[in-house]
């Protein structure tokens, strides 16, 4: 599909279905996306898209953007838990870290971050289960289980059965950031809701922690320029 504005066409793909509301997306491919009810006409459609002309074009602006950052990003660096350590080639087929350095062997990009991966993965596990540990008890509350997932859209989360899960790219951020998140899911095993009780609760535990969304908020905004969200 296609509408036309006074100086350019905006090319988009229609996917109708059970729905409502219609939804306007533009993809991490630049990809613009219409979902639809099945209901409504292509012509209310298409003016619809023409009303949105502007934050289209902004979006495919900013995602183009980000894939030439990404396209330039060579892994010169890496952060862990918040600093920032320089990356030499490995000799192992694996990654290495002694303190000062990350060892990471060389190959093909994917590769290379699949390596990375498996490694924040498995930091994830030993790091975050021993936080989430020590927070308990100075909180005095009880959880299920920890378990490491590959989120891309949230640092934490706490299910209905106290069931805990972060995002292994939590552990580019500070330590501060880290206990933040553990202190707000570990918070959800005595209120689920975020409800006014909820906050005053990650409150009590963590003072700054409005500074530190802002603070996860610039991070997550890197890792997708570094190609960390895909």
């Amino acid at each position: 599909m296609e509408t036309k504005s006074a100086n350019e066409k905006i090319e988009y793909t229609l996917k109708r279905g059970m729905r409502k509301t219609i939804l306007l997306r533009v993809t991490p491919e630049c990809k613009v996306e219409v979902l639809a009810p099945r209901r409504i006409s292509q012509e209310f459609i298409d003016g619809f898209v023409q009303s949105k002309r502007e934050w289209i074009e902004k979006c495919l602006e900013k995602k183009a953007e980000l894939a030439r950052q990404r396209a330039a990003y060579r892994m010169d660096t890496l952060f862990f838990l918040g600093k920032e350590y320089p990356v030499r080639p490995g000799k192992e087929q694996e990654v290495l870290f002694d303190g000062s350095c990350f060892r990471v062997p060389n190959g093909e990009m994917e590769e290379r971050r699949a390596l990375v991966k498996a490694w924040y993965r498995q930091q994830g596990a030993e790091i975050l289960k021993k936080r989430v540990q020590i927070w308990a008890e100075k909180m005095n509350t009880e959880y299920a289980s920890v378990k490491i997932t590959d989120a891309r859209t949230r640092w934490g989360s706490c299910s209905g059965k106290n069931q805990l899960n972060f995002s292994w790219r939590l552990l580019f951020a500070s330590g501060r950031a880290v206990d933040s998140v553990v202190i707000h899911e570990l918070a959800h095993t005595m209120v689920h809701a975020h409800s006014a009780e909820f906050w005053e609760i990650v409150a009590r535990y963590c003072p700054e922690y409005q500074q530190i969304q802002e603070e996860l908020k610039a991070l997550s905004e890197k890792l997708s320029v570094w190609g960390w969200s895909q």
